[in-house]
């Protein structure tokens, strides 16, 4: 939270003209991992090249091809992380000299692109372009909107355009505006909880979740079943399907395995007896 405030990224973050609020997720630490994973690639795919497999080795600064001298080397920072994600904000800065703050659950540059509240939940919806404006009018049956035909009406009478958008969503379900939004051909979705998206078609469809035994003490202790729901792997290959192959190792499980690949067995007691593994 720390780096989600120094990096900025928790100052555009909240509900508009209010007080910054952080990223709901760990957003820092998990980019940071899959920044540092593609620098992993990244010299793989280096290390290859100087050694020549696939293309010609790659002289390094000090004139040879030194494969110490590539792979490894690289780093990223939490700091890093955050920054990257400020992506668009940082050029509209530069371009406008105007700090963004937060705008809640609206965009940025493009009206309607937002949150709206229905009859008995909420939906996020957006119009792609003017082109689609007259459309979306009638999908509403609001003929007092037609006149906001650009993006850039729109967005200098927010308030109005959405307002009167959101009196009409309000009137009907959720289900409603979906069925209605997907046959006009404007992208839409609702705003799911946990259990929303657990139960989700798409994250059966893509095994997105995936079952894993939990710990038999902790589960006692929180009054969890024998099994723990985990994230899947978000990419998906032909011919391969990644599986959990082994529950979290429980403390101390694995010690023997990685220490008795450097020392024998006798050591391994002698360590374990003076204390080296803890209790």
């Amino acid at each position: 939270m720390i780096l989600q405030a120094e990096g900025g990224i928790m100052s555009v973050t909240g509900p508009e003209s209010g007080s910054p609020v952080k990223v709901g997720q760990a957003i820092g630490d998990l980019t940071a991992g899959m920044q540092a994973a593609i620098g992993v690639l990244a010299k793989l795919q280096e290390r290859g090249r100087i050694d020549g497999v696939g293309g010609e080795p790659i002289d390094t600064a000090e004139g040879g091809a030194d494969t110490g001298a590539f792979v490894g080397k690289f780093d990223v920072g939490l700091f890093d992380a955050i920054v990257s994600l400020m992506n668009e904000y940082l050029t509209f800065y530069s371009m406008n000299g105007e700090v963004p703050s937060p705008q809640g659950v609206t965009h940025q540059s493009m009206v309607p692109y937002q949150l709206f509240e229905t009859a008995d939940g909420h939906v996020v919806t957006g119009v792609p372009s003017d082109e689609r404006w007259g459309s979306f009018c009638d999908l509403l049956d609001r003929e007092d909107l037609r006149e906001y035909d650009t993006n850039e009406q729109r967005m200098a009478d927010f308030e109005a355009v959405t307002g009167a958008i959101q009196e009409e969503f309000a009137e009907e379900s959720t289900a409603y505006w979906l069925s209605r939004l997907t046959d006009y051909g404007f992208p839409n979705g609702p705003l799911n909880d946990v259990a929303d998206v657990v139960a989700h078609d798409q994250t059966a469809a893509r095994d997105l979740t995936r079952s894993a035994d939990s710990d038999p003490d902790a589960s006692s202790e929180s009054g969890a079943g024998e099994s723990l729901l985990l994230p899947g792997h978000p990419l998906h290959f032909p011919d391969y399907d990644p599986e959990l192959r082994r529950p979290a190792p429980g403390l101390g499980e694995h010690t023997e395995g990685v220490f008795g690949t450097v020392a024998e067995q006798t050591t391994l007691d002698e360590w374990r007896d003076d204390g080296a593994f803890g209790d």
